[in-house]
């Protein structure tokens, strides 16, 4: 359960290319027994889109579709391709997701940015992000370097649960494309059975936690349409270190894949959305589970409507 580090500056391909999950494979997939109860069915994007989507699903995003232009990729710059040649393109220095929730803030996962090879945070200089990119190839959207990494200060490197959260300042605006709305204290999102959807390009296959090191990245940003599960139980079955020991249990929310959807290895730091009509409203950020969409495993995402993580997104945006 554990990220993979980065050893060398030469392995950073190794995190580019396989590692941007963070842990053994993210997934979100429901405990076969843990309760679920049905909620308001979301709408999906309709209004600005024309189109619905089916729970349960995957889906690529096309070239030209505007709904997740929020998305962020993380990019390791001094990266190597898998010939062990410095990365030629951004399919290569890709290793974690993130959302845009402000012009010159991503949120990602902590795990992604902290790494024990440089005893903390990785240095800002060695990322750049890009946003508003559906195909990571493509070189679409807009791209832009780190100032500086924020981890969450009671994060703890080795337990994934534990808030895991980071934000990164940019070091210009990013114009043009629409920041994800934050879920508000008031807002009633993250319930049992309310429907979400969760983006990457991380591995779109089901795969049990043993076949997790033979998942691989897509290149095209896929959509996976999913539930939360009761928070509750889900931690207890899932992790080997769980958070589920005390009242910090409302730190994370449990998805659902009994339809063998979720996500995997590559889709850690990117956003978690509810739907508000046509409207994204991130939830949660990817995190942790053992396998990828592994009927038997729910996935964890770090909550943001729990008080501990929305108050540090909060004081880090400012």
């Amino acid at each position: 359960m554990q990220v993979r580090r980065m050893i060398l500056l030469a392995t950073l391909v190794v995190l580019a290319a396989a590692c941007g999950s963070g842990a053994e494979g993210r997934s979100a997939a429901a405990s076969t027994t843990a309760p679920v109860t049905t909620g308001p069915a979301a709408t999906g994007p309709t209004t600005t889109t024309a189109r619905t989507f089916e729970y349960g699903t995957v889906e690529d995003v096309h070239d030209g579709d505007r709904t997740y232009r929020y998305q962020a990729a993380l990019l390791v710059i001094p990266a190597l391709d898998a010939s062990g040649q410095r990365a030629s393109n951004d399919f290569d220095r890709f290793f974690c997701g993130g959302s845009l929730v402000d012009a010159r803030h991503v949120l990602t996962a902590a795990h992604c940015v902290d790494q024990e090879q440089f005893g903390g945070v990785l240095p800002a200089s060695y990322l750049r992000v890009a946003v508003g990119r559906t195909v990571l190839r493509s070189g679409a959207g807009a791209l832009r370097a780190v100032r500086t990494i924020s981890v969450h200060p009671r994060y703890r490197r080795g337990n994934d649960l534990g808030y895991d959260v980071a934000v990164l300042t940019l070091t210009a605006p990013v114009t043009g494309i629409e920041p994800v709305a934050l879920v508000g204290p008031d807002d009633d999102l993250t319930f049992a059975g309310q429907r979400v959807t969760l983006t990457g390009w991380g591995d779109a296959e089901s795969r049990k936690p043993g076949q997790v090191e033979r998942s691989r990245l897509r290149n095209r940003l896929k959509a996976a349409h999913t539930s939360i599960v009761s928070t509750v139980t889900c931690p207890w079955k899932v992790l080997e270190n769980p958070v589920g020991r005390d009242p910090s249990v409302e730190l994370v929310v449990c998805l659902r894949t009994g339809e063998r959807v979720g996500f995997c290895r590559g889709d850690s730091g990117g956003p978690v959305v509810a739907w508000v009509g046509d409207r994204p409203v991130q939830v949660g950020v990817i995190n942790a589970a053992r396998g990828c969409s592994d009927p038997s495993l729910p996935g964890v995402v770090a909550n943001l409507a729990s008080p501990p993580i929305r108050s540090f997104v909060d004081k880090a945006l400012r």
